[in-house]
């Protein structure tokens, strides 16, 4: 059995190991738009952009939900998300998407895109007034 000794050096070292063991092991993991942290997102994206192009939108909404899953903090995926719902013609969830993707992001460019996406719409639905709310703040960014 191993004794530690029990000095305030000895505990104030040990408990800085257990600090770095921590950090070590929980990486604080950034994302962009179209960047992913695995390999199986990476693929699910791409398999997602293929149905897009085919125009299976219920076939990338599953594959971009999968992906969520796996990084539910990755901004891009929310964005694309967004994207599907609103070419299916459900842009309520595409504004609730695209302001999910706002939240969790710093980067300016897909915060633009995420406006102007909310920007049509609320022009698709009828609501001029947010829609032009959000495309001044999509030249704001």
């Amino acid at each position: 059995m191993i004794q530690f000794a029990r000095t305030p050096v000895a505990l104030l070292v040990f408990s800085t190991l257990l600090v770095y063991a921590g950090c070590a092991s929980s990486p604080k993991q950034e994302t962009s738009e179209a960047e992913s942290v695995t390999p199986v997102v990476t693929a699910l994206v791409t398999d997602a952009q293929a149905s897009r192009q085919n125009e299976e939108y219920d076939q990338a909404a599953v594959q971009l939900e999968r992906a969520l899953r796996i990084e539910p903090r990755n901004a891009g995926l929310w964005h694309e998300l967004a994207q599907v719902y609103f070419e299916q013609g459900s842009f309520d969830q595409a504004i609730q998407f695209a302001t999910k993707s706002n939240t969790l992001t710093k980067d300016s460019e897909l915060r633009t895109k995420n406006w102007r996406l909310m920007a049509q719409a609320y022009t698709q639905l009828g609501d001029s007034d947010r829609a032009n709310e959000a495309e001044k703040k999509s030249l704001k960014e």
